[in-house]
């Protein structure tokens, strides 16, 4: 086969894989042979006009790098072609060494083009290693490295004004949340010059807040984690210019300040947002800021926290006919605050009370606020001048203050009726004026003593108030390890002269509610406070529009409780003869000097019983506290606790006592009725509120 046959050959195998003349007319080698064969197919094919030169650029060299790859796997193809045109003509030796030393000289070639590769490689490297310079020069000189990527998502801000547009959504968002790491995400929002930051709780509910930016280029979406960034720009204060750039390749929220930059991971999970649809508002009230401010501190103290009746833990906020109003209870005590509103619905510009619809005039309405929302909404209201807006929804309460947006959940139940509750302590009839700065400052000196002293816990808080008509003495419970006494001046106002009233009050619940209603008075300290005997609700008011109501503490519980702690009732045998003796807290919070002989005096099936109980609850609390920690809530393993717990309570007890398990729960019944004469209300219980001994009479007749 001639030169011109294999030329042929070769021709018609590259065309096969797409390579012509014309596309090998930029290839840089030294070598003749590539020369010679980009000629001959420019002869043989007649595609390719023109001489053959360098590329100059380098996205030429890159295509000249492709085409001589494909060069390569070209000569690679004839290789082998050559060996089976050998195969067949082995019998002609001089054709076979002809062949033989084309093979060599293909074999020259390409390692030729290896090389010629091995150097556009480099210079690909060396050409990318100057772009980053030139970068980093650009960074050097006060430019925007960004300029070199004009696709790049990016803006610049001052440091200041990012943690304006931060700071609000980041004080609802929780660290350390280990089940959803997603709560812990800020999520940064771009849509041309405006940039909105979002942070979210799943029970408190979401913030956004939003601002300007500048040189903005393209909209973009970025979720980061809310310490890393809100750590990041208060480092940053007084930084006049930060550029910030979304990397969606790398997942890379990119900050840059001078020379520095920080990279920051992308969260890419789904951020939970309340959708708009049930935002819709079905009435709204524009308040004055400092009022309602002025309001939540007032209240808030009294509020639930971590309480198994899960509607007070929060703040009750209702319109009532024609008045506002903000109400906080745990049970123990409540704070009251009154507003009257004004109801039109003519625009209005200043105003000093809530404005309300018309319509809404003479209607009663309320919901429930989050306790964990008060905190936030307090600072933000605090930051906040003039008039906003609340807008109430199904499940919502929406606050738009400015820039700010806050979003709070609602907590779903029935309030207490707290009108009942002050109805009762309008009448109480020993009134007492008393400057409030005096008091405080009194309780701050005495509560540290009092808590110090105390034997128990449950001791802990309780001072002894003795009300006489110009004085006011509060000391230590008698037993307590560390006696102190106060005693103030004071006006009576209201009652019976000569009557003295000795009553007992957790100082802390006073301490917190008077430094409310100082903070809340401005300039007037003189309070009032109404109470009628031991056992009723003590009234601290400053004002019309708000007042504090402190359950008392019953000091005959109180007595027997510290007597029966008292180190001098238990002798020193008693306390160190561990063979026949041992000390127990009980579940009434006494310690109890139990012999164990005393065990047999109890029947076994009974004992049997309450201990299986006991068991059994704990397995169930066990169940639930596994699933608080991350497992799923297994309900098979519940079941089966809850049936062992009734075999014990409804089968081993009352086979045991004798007592039908049946009149075991209409005696319940009974007794629950005489403690809610006409409904549950929370108020009524607490031991302090229950009749006690009407409760006992009915429980004895049920079961006789």
């Amino acid at each position: 086969m001639n030169m011109k046959s294999i030329l042929n050959q070769t021709l018609e195998t590259l065309k096969e894989k797409g390579v012509c003349a014309d596309n090998l007319r930029k290839v840089t080698a030294p070598s003749e042979l590539i020369t010679q064969l980009i000629s001959t197919l420019a002869n043989l094919s007649g595609d390719y006009k023109g001489s053959y030169s360098p590329a100059p650029d380098y996205q030429g060299l890159l295509r000249q790098f492709n085409a001589l790859q494909q060069l390569n796997v070209s000569f690679g193809k004839q290789l082998t072609f050559y060996r089976e045109k050998a195969k067949q003509d082995r019998d002609n030796p001089a054709e076979l060494k002809r062949l033989q030393d084309e093979v060599n000289s293909e074999r020259g070639a390409n390692e030729q083009l290896t090389a010629e590769n091995e150097r556009l490689r480099a210079e690909r490297l060396e050409a990318d290693a100057e772009t980053e310079r030139l970068k980093a020069l650009v960074l050097t000189l006060g430019g925007n490295p960004e300029a070199w990527e004009r696709n790049a998502l990016c803006f610049d801000i001052s440091a200041n004004d990012m943690l304006r547009i931060i700071d609000a959504p980041c004080m609802i968002i929780k660290r350390g949340n280990v089940q959803f790491k997603v709560l812990e995400m800020l999520t940064l929002t771009l849509v041309g010059d405006n940039l909105s930051a979002l942070g979210v709780d799943y029970n408190t509910g979401q913030v956004i807040s939003r601002g300007v930016v500048h040189k903005a280029n393209g909209d973009m979406v970025a979720s980061v984690p809310a310490t890393h960034i809100s750590t990041l720009f208060r480092n940053m204060k007084g930084e006049e210019t930060v550029n910030v750039r979304c990397d969606q390749d790398r997942n890379r929220l990119i900050i840059r300040t001078g020379k520095n930059a920080y990279n920051i991971p992308l969260c890419m999970d789904t951020i939970p947002v309340v959708d708009e649809s049930d935002l819709t508002a079905k009435y709204s009230i524009t308040f004055p800021a400092n009022m309602l401010h002025r309001t939540l501190q007032r209240v808030m103290h009294s509020a639930g926290k971590n309480d198994v009746r899960h509607y007070m833990n929060g703040v009750f906020l209702s319109l009532d006919k024609n008045t506002f109003n903000a109400v906080a209870t745990d049970g123990h005590r409540m704070s009251v605050m009154t507003q009257d509103v004004l109801f039109t619905n003519e625009p209005q510009e200043e105003i000093v009370t809530p404005v309300a619809p018309a319509s809404l005039s003479g209607t009663s309405s309320g919901v429930i606020l989050p306790i964990e929302v008060c905190p936030i909404l307090m600072k933000l209201l605090g930051a906040n001048q003039g008039n906003f807006r609340i807008d109430y929804s199904e499940s919502y309460l929406t606050f738009n203050l400015g820039d700010v947006t806050l979003v709070s959940n609602l907590i779903n139940g029935s309030y207490p009726d707290w009108h009942r509750v002050a109805g009762v302590v309008k009448h109480n009839t020993e009134k007492f004026s008393i400057n409030a700065l005096v008091l405080r400052d009194a309780l701050s000196r005495a509560l540290p003593l009092i808590n110090a002293g105390a034997v128990s816990k449950n001791a802990n808080s309780t001072g002894v108030f003795v009300f006489k008509s110009n004085a006011l003495m509060i000391k230590s419970p008698n037993q307590n390890l560390i006696e102190c006494k106060e005693v103030l001046d004071i006006e009576k106002v209201a009652g019976e002269q000569e009557d003295k009233i000795e009553i007992g009050i957790n100082c802390e619940y006073l301490l917190r509610a008077l430094n409310s209603l100082i903070s809340h008075s401005d300039e007037e300290t003189e309070i009032t406070v109404a109470l009628k005997d031991t056992v009723t609700g003590l009234e601290i008011g400053f004002g019309d529009d708000c007042c504090d109501i402190i359950m008392p503490v019953s000091l005959a519980d109180l007595q027997d409780l510290i007597g029966t702690l008292s180190p001098e009732s238990i002798s020193a045998d008693e306390l160190h003869d561990d063979t026949n003796t041992m000390m127990m807290t009980g579940f009434d919070g006494k310690a109890h000097n139990i012999g164990l002989g005393s065990l047999g005096a109890i029947d076994s099936r009974i004992l049997h019983a309450s201990l299986g109980v006991f068991t059994e609850s704990a397995e169930i609390c066990k169940a639930l506290v596994n699933t608080i920690e991350g497992q799923s809530l297994d309900l098979v393993n519940l079941s089966e606790e809850f049936g062992d717990l009734n075999w014990y309570s409804l089968g081993v007890f009352p086979s045991a006592s004798g007592i039908h398990y049946g009149r075991i729960l209409e005696t319940n019944i009974v007794k629950l009725a005489v403690r809610y004469p006409e409904k549950f209300e929370a108020f009524l219980a607490h031991d302090e509120n229950r009749n006690l001994v009407e409760e006992r009479k009915a429980l004895v007749n049920g079961i006789k």
